[in-house]
């Protein structure tokens, strides 16, 4: 049994049945698909052979499907974008559900029409003679082709699916949710089809402005179609409108909508049709007609997936789109791309057109592997103050000390070094959250903490308390505000499309989204990294304002940051205007060509025995010569800190270093070597001190070292180097903390994602803040928990 729940073994022993018993199985899975696609009998003998032809020639798309079933079903992100969907659409009125759902099926019909299409119109006279000479072969390859342009659908209707299984705590293998969307799919398309087919009579609205055309009818009837479909789900959500009820209702809109679309635009019934029948229907194909339509046809979806595309590029936020959208419109566009120029290549009798087209395809495969030098920088600032005032870490924590004292006469009370764990926005709301509850638990703790050691999601998490302080705003909905968007999208569209091609094409692409918003891109690149560093910034300053909108508008568009009323704040300049008066940010990052902690430091560390073995890019000379005279936003500080593995890219920090730095968490994910660093300097300089000081570790995650089951031998070295930060490195220092400090000086607060349902995740939905929200109830009215007794 232990051999069989292998899956590479797994995999060997059922190729090798199916070589075994590979005539059996290429006569089912003829007979299969000629049920499926209603293809011809005479072609008996040839379906499976063609079936892998039509594979290999288009293995683009065979890519593309496969990299949207792993992206929803095998990563995080794929339950984040079901997740987010769904969760909103319960708070939409009843006009945006309906867009929604029809947004839904739109970018999917756009992927699935770009995998179906055939440019017709491309055709050389050579071409068209190879398929004259075997129409038979050709049509059965259209028809083939049909059966995977259904494929999306099955992807995304079968991950609604999944989610839905997971919702109702059923532990359902994925290729079995895969296989019941299949047989619900056709059982649905068979009764759609009783109802309505392809040769239905023709819409005189339509035949006025189009014309007689086969294609404007069809296009016409799937409409129609769509916004009965529409029509008949809002009102049933009307009625029924909560979560459980959207991840029902959804699925089965999917599966009509797949339905229609697939009997109406792909489906004919042609398993009587004789081989002269055939003919005549390839001839019809090839015909000087068809091939006008098919090029009116292709052009109109070209456009309609770069719109889409040029939409992401130049819009300053994408919080307000799912992810979803991104992937179906992003797809199909490469589909596409790839088949014309594939098309063109082959059937096109000029040289340069041929040569256009190998280029062309050549520059979409080495585009993700184009970065400029200035891509992914961090800009270095001149410093906004007197630089000769500025302070060194030393003179800081002395004078944080010194004010920590004055608040207490007694020479007793604690002194708090507080750290936080990382973990996406789950991470910035706890540990933001979290430290307004210790507020509210000790009026004084805020003025005895000496610092924060942050990681990932809990840096900006510390930002955004502190900017809560400095504006006296108790609202509530002021870090739900921030925290209920979704970062996923900037990151999947900048991943999959949109980083690689502003890399190539430079400014030309970016100077568009200068036209509707004044805030430049730095260094003429908006990359990914830029992108939610904005999107974060325009969630801040709505809080701040008091602009609390969540509709498509105002998440899209934001506040203009540079002409509101809240500047953004520069890293350094924030501390150093308040030395002593509020706690030290510590932010925790990694440098990836060294393999070391980089520390984000306020202040100056002259003391090069501070932190041990860590690189410090705020104060070392070989990021700019006049380092002394620079700073960082905070913003890109805390980024720098969250950079998530492909989401988001590994940064430079100014323009004179190679040193490539991501997420925090591939050091350690708790930040306590860090903390640990600070303590021991202070037991050198302030030994006094040092004996008051207690570490409070918020942790959003249990990050417990398991071992579910031995790693298959290939990727077992991989598995070691992914899990070492995480559950080696950082449970090594919660170890230590725990053996060297004890429970009386060192106190983890955990919010149990797991427990509470919250995922790792840059996308938080409003069931997940209202989830941590009954978490932080229970943190601040249990008076006799061991927190109180701890602060005491």
């Amino acid at each position: 049994m232990s051999i069989l729940s292998n899956p590479f073994v797994l995999s060997i022993l059922i190729i090798g049945l199916i070589w075994l018993y590979i005539k059996y199985f290429h006569k089912y899975v003829e007979q299969f698909l000629q049920w499926l696609g209603a293809i011809p009998k005479s072609s008996n003998g040839k379906i499976f052979v063609t079936l892998l032809r039509v594979l290999y020639h288009n293995w683009y798309i065979v890519f593309m499907l496969l990299l949207l079933w792993i992206l929803l079903f095998r990563q995080a992100v794929g339950d984040d974008i079901i997740d987010d969907y769904l969760s909103n659409l319960p708070l939409y009125q009843i006009w945006e559900k309906a867009l929604s759902l029809l947004s839904l099926s739109s970018t999917l019909f756009l992927m699935s029409a770009a995998i179906w299409i055939i440019p017709f119109f491309m055709y050389s006279p050579q071409r068209q003679r190879q398929i004259e000479s075997a129409p038979s072969s050709y049509f059965l390859g259209t028809k083939i082709m049909a059966l995977l342009a259904m494929a999306p659908y099955g992807i995304v209707g079968g991950k609604f699916l999944a989610f839905l299984s997971e919702t109702l705590h059923l532990n359902i293998a994925d290729w079995v949710i895969n296989l019941a969307f299949i047989v619900l799919f056709f059982s649905i398309q068979f009764l759609i089809s009783r109802i309505s087919n392809s040769s239905i009579g023709e819409i005189r609205f339509f035949k006025k402005v189009f014309g007689k055309s086969r294609y404007t009818n069809i296009l016409a009837w799937i409409l129609i179609w769509h916004i009965a479909l529409i029509l008949a789900t809002i009102l049933i959500l009307k009625v029924l409108d909560t979560t459980s009820i959207m991840c029902c209702i959804v699925p089965i809109y999917m599966l009509f909508s797949s339905s229609v679309v697939f009997r109406l635009l792909y489906y004919t019934n042609d398993t009587k049709l004789s081989k002269e029948e055939v003919t005549g229907l390839v001839a019809e194909m090839l015909s000087v007609k068809n091939r006008k339509a098919s090029k009116i046809i292709y052009t109109l979806l070209a456009l309609l997936l770069l719109s889409g595309i040029f939409y992401y590029f130049i819009v300053p936020s994408l919080t307000a789109t799912n992810s979803l959208y991104i992937l179906l419109v992003v797809f199909g566009f490469i589909i596409l791309y790839l088949d014309y120029m594939r098309y063109l290549f082959n059937n096109s009798k000029n040289p340069l057109a041929k040569i256009f087209a190998a280029v062309a395809i050549i520059v979409l495969v080495i585009m993700p592997f184009i970065t400029p030098s200035k891509q992914f920088n961090v800009r270095l600032l001149d410093y906004a103050g007197d630089i000769d005032s500025k302070i060194s870490l030393d003179t800081a924590l002395n004078m944080r000390l010194r004010f920590i004292k004055s608040k207490d006469t007694s020479g007793r009370g604690n002194i708090y070094i507080v750290c936080g764990m990382g973990g996406g926005s789950r991470a910035g709301y706890i540990t933001a959250s979290v430290l307004k509850v210790l507020d509210s638990l000790d009026g004084t703790f805020l003025d005895r903490t000496l610092c924060y050691s942050t990681i990932s999601g809990s840096s900006p998490g510390v930002y955004h308390y502190l900017k809560t302080r400095d504006s006296n705003n108790s609202d509530p909905r002021f870090l739900s505000h921030i925290y209920q968007q979704n970062y996923n999208s900037s990151g999947v569209f900048g991943l999959l499309f949109g980083d690689a091609t502003e890399a190539f094409f430079g400014s030309l692409l970016s100077k568009p989204l200068s036209w509707i918003s004044d805030s430049a891109a730095p260094n003429g690149f908006y990359d990914r990294n830029v992108r939610i560093r904005r999107e974060y910034e325009f969630a801040l300053q709505q809080a701040l304002g008091g602009n609390y909108g969540n509709g498509w508008w105002d998440k899209t568009f934001g506040l203009n940051t540079r002409n509101g009323n809240n500047r953004a704040d520069y890293f350094e300049s924030y501390f150093q205007k308040k030395p002593g008066q509020i706690p030290i940010h510590f932010i925790n990052t990694f440098e990836v060509n060294s393999g070391r902690r980089a520390v984000l430091s306020p202040f100056a560390v002259k003391d090069s025995n501070v932190f041990t073995n860590a690189m410090l890019p705020l104060q070392d000379s070989s990021f700019a010569k006049d380092i002394r005279k620079k700073d960082i936003m905070y913003r890109d500080a805390t980024n720098l800190s969250e950079l998530f593995p492909f989401l988001s890219g590994a940064s430079k920090i100014g323009d004179s270093s190679n040193a490539q730095f991501v997420d925090g968490g591939y050091f350690e994910n708790y930040g306590l070597a860090t903390a640990l660093d600070i303590f021991e300097h202070i037991q050198r300089i302030d030994t006094s001190s040092a004996r008051r000081i207690k570490f409070i570790l918020i942790k959003n995650s249990l990050q417990d070292a398991k071992i579910d089951k031995a790693a298959i031998q290939l990727v077992a070295p991989l598995a070691g180097a992914i899990s070492s930060p995480f559950t080696g490195h950082a449970n090594h220092f919660l170890k230590l903390f725990d053996n060297r400090f004890g429970s009386s000086r060192f106190h983890k607060i955990l919010f149990n994602g797991d427990s509470y349902k919250v995922p790792l995740t840059r996308a938080l939905t409003k069931n997940h803040i209202d989830s941590m929200n009954v978490f932080l109830h229970v943190t601040k009215l249990d008076k006799a928990d061991s927190l109180t007794n701890f602060l005491k």
